[in-house]
């Protein structure tokens, strides 16, 4: 009795098998070509040469530019990078639109060079 149990069990798998084994094959035939525009960003010619503010993964994180009404060490940075602390105070300090202005001329944020939360 549980040979002719284990005998219809594997009668029932052995079609499923050959089918699975079939849609692997059918897939590996196929190949992906990718549009111009992907393999360019996938692959840029010269990786080492590129060193723009918008190939560091951290620009994604950096705002807009700073206008120039900005803090001096602020003026042509953009939000979230970093700036000079004033004198007597060390690191950590980024440039921040702290009180949500803007230049009345360019209409760019109003930033100063700050740190810890924001008021």
């Amino acid at each position: 009795m549980k040979f002719r149990l284990v005998l219809l069990i594997f009668a029932a798998l052995l079609p499923m098998a050959a089918l699975a084994n079939a849609a692997t094959t059918a897939n590996a035939d196929q190949t992906v070509t990718l549009p111009a525009a992907i393999t360019a960003a996938v692959a840029p010619s010269n990786c080492a040469a590129d060193r723009s503010a918008a190939a560091s993964p951290r620009a994604a994180f950096l705002g807009p530019y700073c206008g120039g009404c900005s803090d001096s060490k602020c003026q042509n940075h953009q939000i979230g990078q970093y700036c000079t602390p004033p004198p007597g105070y060390v690191g950590g300090f980024s440039c921040q639109n702290v009180y949500g202005n803007s230049c009345p001329v360019d209409g760019a944020p109003d930033c100063r060079c700050w740190t810890g939360p924001l008021p």
